[in-house]
């Protein structure tokens, strides 16, 4: 499957996961194998050159399965929705725990209702 990680500089694996999901540094894409490998398969800046993109439409346009966040904003999450892009959340803050634990099934789907219930309990 293929994912979509939002990291802090300078990236890869080793770095931690950009919280919020809207203020990522880089867009890292891997491809997870069923036997629990990943490759890293590419990275796209978000600000390279002072001009920044949309990350949501990046990662749609680059047909993602799913993408890991900590947090994002309702829309964001909206956007992925209407796109078929799965929304997962990690509690481990790097990209490499959070892939491990994609790979043997430890991330719940955000769902509308899903976040909808969680920001209920931060209030």
């Amino acid at each position: 499957m293929k994912v979509c990680v939002p990291c802090t500089a300078p990236g890869g694996p080793e770095t931690v996961i950009a919280t919020p999901f809207e203020e990522t540094d880089f867009l890292d894409y891997y491809e997870v194998h069923p036997d629990g490998r990943f490759e890293h398969l590419a990275q796209m800046r978000n600000c390279g050159g002072g001009t920044c993109v949309d990350p949501v439409e990046a990662i749609i346009h680059r047909g993602v399965d799913k993408v890991v966040v900590t947090a994002l904003s309702p829309s964001s999450l909206l956007r992925f929705h209407n796109a078929g892009v799965e929304v997962l959340r990690t509690d481990d803050p790097t990209v490499r725990g959070s892939l491990d634990l994609l790979s043997r099934g430890g991330l719940k789907t955000i769902s509308i209702e899903e976040y909808a219930k969680l920001e209920r309990t931060r209030k």
